[in-house]
C-alpha cells in the first residue's frame, strides 16, 4: 500500500483563477526555498512514514515551512505559527482601545512586512530605532458566542477567553449569542467573568448549542466526529456544496438543525461536571 501525503500545489488557481506564483514577486524567499526544495532527494524521509492514520502533510511543505523560518530568524515550529497569526489579536487591541496602530518589535528582521502592506515601521519615539505597527481593526458587527448573559447583555465568558472581549469593544455593533439567559442576580454574583458589559451591547440572541461543531466550556464538547469528516468532505468542491445544502440552507433554523443533528448525537458530548470551588467576595454595605 502506497502511504498517501497532504500536498502543497504552488501551481494552484485561487476562484480569482490568479496563480500564486504571479501574485508573488519573483524575488519573494519562499519562491526560493520551494525551487531548491524541489531540487532535492526526499525519499529516505518518505520512507520513515507508516500507512496509519489521516494523510500527513508531505514532507517538502514542512521542509519549506522549516527553511522559512530559519530564514526570517524564526527557530521553532511554534513561533513560525505565533508570527504567522500574532498581527490579528494586536489589531483588535488596537480597535478596542481606539489606538491609530499597535507597535510589534518582533517583526524587525522578518520578511514578513514584504508579504503584508498592513506591517509599518515607524521611529520610536524614545530614540531606540524603528518599530513595527500595525492598524487597527474595527468591524462594523461582531458576534459573540459565550456561556451566559443577562437580559441587559452583561456577558460572563469563562475557559479560553480567544479575543471576544477585544472583539467586542472594537466593534460597531455587538451581538451576543449565549448558550442561556440568566438573571441580573447571577452576572452580580460573579462579577469577574463579566467580560462584555451590557452597554456596548446591542443584541442577546439565547441559542442552545450555538457553537457546535466547536465546544463551549461547561456545557458541551467538540463534536470531533464532525470536524474529521469536515476535513474529507471539505477537500471536494462537489461534497462542500452538497454538505453546505444539506446541513446550511437546507434548515429553516437553528433549532430544526440541532433535530436533524439528533438528541443521541447531542448527548454524546455532554461535558459532564467539574465544579469550580467558591470565592468568598465580601458584602460591603
Amino acid at each position: 500500500m502506497i502511504r498517501k501525503f497532504r500536498t502543497a500545489d504552488y501551481e494552484k488557481t485561487l476562484d480569482l483563477q490568479i496563480s500564486l506564483r504571479d501574485v508573488s514577486p519573483p524575488d519573494y524567499l519562499a519562491r526560493f526555498i520551494v525551487d531548491v526544495i524541489a531540487q532535492l532527494d526526499l525519499s529516505a524521509i518518505y520512507n520513515q512514514y507508516s500507512d496509519e492514520g489521516a494523510p500527513p502533510y508531505a514532507p517538502e511543505v514542512l521542509l519549506g515551512l522549516l527553511f522559512y523560518g530559519y530564514a526570517t530568524g524564526v527557530f521553532s515550529s511554534r513561533k513560525l505559527e505565533k508570527a504567522t497569526y500574532e498581527i490579528l489579536p494586536f489589531r483588535f487591541i488596537a480597535g478596542a482601545s481606539k489606538l491609530p496602530f499597535f507597535p510589534l518589535r518582533s517583526y524587525t528582521g522578518s520578511d514578513l512586512p514584504k508579504a503584508n502592506p498592513k506591517i509599518k515601521f515607524v521611529a520610536s519615539p524614545y530614540g531606540d530605532g524603528e518599530i513595527a505597527v500595525v492598524p487597527p481593526i474595527n468591524p462594523d458587527v461582531a458576534f459573540i458566542h459565550a456561556q451566559r448573559a443577562d437580559a441587559q447583555g452583561n456577558t460572563q465568558i469563562w475557559g479560553l477567553l480567544g479575543m471576544q472581549k477585544e472583539a467586542a469593544f472594537a466593534a460597531r455593533k455587538v451581538v451576543v449569542v449565549v448558550e442561556e439567559i440568566v438573571s441580573d442576580e447571577i452576572i452580580r454574583g460573579d462579577p469577574n467573568r463579566t467580560l462584555i458589559p451590557g452597554i456596548i451591547v446591542d443584541a442577546v440572541v439565547k441559542e442552545p448549542f450555538g457553537a457546535h461543531p466547536s465546544y463551549v466550556q461547561g456545557y458541551y464538547d467538540r463534536d470531533n466526529a464532525l470536524y474529521l469528516a469536515w476535513d474529507k468532505i471539505s477537500r471536494d468542491r462537489a461534497a462542500t456544496e452538497a454538505w453546505l445544502d444539506e446541513w446550511v440552507y437546507g434548515v429553516a433554523n437553528r433549532a430544526e438543525y440541532l433535530e436533524k443533528l439528533g438528541q443521541k448525537r447531542l448527548d454524546e458530548l455532554d461535558a459532564g461536571d467539574l465544579w469550580a470551588d467558591p470565592v468568598n467576595y465580601g458584602r460591603y454595605d
